[in-house]
């Protein structure tokens, strides 16, 4: 049986549908997956941490409510003092006149770098010269409790002044001398630093030495001296002495502050069995008395 379409019309037939399926496609849009592009300079920029800022990181501390901090326990045990210094008055009238620290070098801070360096009027501390009143409103506890420590620098700024840290009802113009200056800050106070809290560089640009302090708490006995007892060391890392004697130096300027007792913990000691020095302040009464047993002589070993 003949096919009814002759092969002539039956390529012509398929040459038209052919071409009309090539517009077909070119007119309708083809499906495309959906691609969408966002202009990166609008999009802000997310920073991996690195390892060095993972360490920083996981230095940072976090102080606590002091509530909470008396709670804590000293972890260091206080043994009672090897030896008892006396200091006569004549002699801290001397020392707050003289210049004690001529011939000691003034150092920047050991490894004060990035956010540990001193930035000027960044940290509030209060400031004293020897002869002056004791340092006020301060947090009182036992030795080695760590939110009640304070750290000190003995210092020469001459622009001291411009930084000079005082409560609204001292004198805030108050003049300093020429002599090395005393400034304390509590530890566990927050601010700009690795850490997050205030370390010795933050007290001073430059400095002799430097160490820890805490104002002992009043006892029944000794309630009526508002000022009675300081527990200092010279283990300041960043301000550190090579010299012993320098003990000695920073006990008499405690005293020279006001302060009666100062317990001094060798530089080979600093928490964990403690066995301090005792500094005290001998009155002219004292000095006559014959009771009072007589004082040793200051010895390093």
């Amino acid at each position: 049986m003949m096919s009814l379409i002759s092969q002539a019309s039956r390529q012509q037939f398929v040459q038209q549908n052919f071409s009309a399926c090539i517009r077909s496609q070119v007119i309708s849009p083809r499906l495309m997956p959906r691609v969408v592009v966002r202009d990166q300079r609008l999009m802000k920029q997310i920073k991996r941490p690195s390892k060095r800022n993972l360490e920083q990181l996981a230095k940072k501390i976090i102080p606590q409510k002091l509530a909470d901090a008396r709670k804590i326990p000293s972890t260091s045990n206080v043994l009672p003092p090897s030896k008892i210094i006396y200091i006569s008055e004549e002699e801290l009238s001397k020392f707050a006149i003289t210049k004690t620290f001529d011939g000691s070098p003034l150092q920047f801070p050991v490894s004060a770098s990035g956010r540990d360096q001193y930035v000027h009027g960044q940290v509030k501390i209060q400031i004293r010269k020897p002869g002056d009143e004791p340092f006020k409103y301060v947090r009182r506890s036992e030795y080695d409790k760590r939110d009640f420590k304070y750290l000190w620098v003995t210092f020469e700024d001459p622009f001291a002044e411009a930084h000079f840290y005082s409560p609204p009802e001292e004198d805030i113009a108050r003049k300093f001398s020429d002599e090395p200056l005393m400034g304390i800050a509590r530890e566990m106070t927050p601010t700009k630093s690795e850490r997050g809290i205030v370390c010795h560089p933050k007290i001073a640009r430059k400095g002799y030495f430097g160490g820890e302090v805490w104002f002992l708490p009043r006892t029944e006995k000794n309630k009526g001296n508002k000022y009675d007892a300081v527990h200092i060391n010279l283990n300041s890392g960043r301000f550190p002495t090579k010299d012993d004697k320098n003990l000695y130096t920073a006990a008499k300027y405690w005293l020279s502050l006001g302060y009666h007792k100062v317990f001094a913990t060798p530089r080979d000691q600093r928490y964990g069995e403690v066995t301090p020095i005792l500094f005290m302040k001998e009155s002219k009464a004292e000095a006559q008395s014959e009771v009072k047993p007589q004082a040793k002589p200051f010895e390093f070993v």
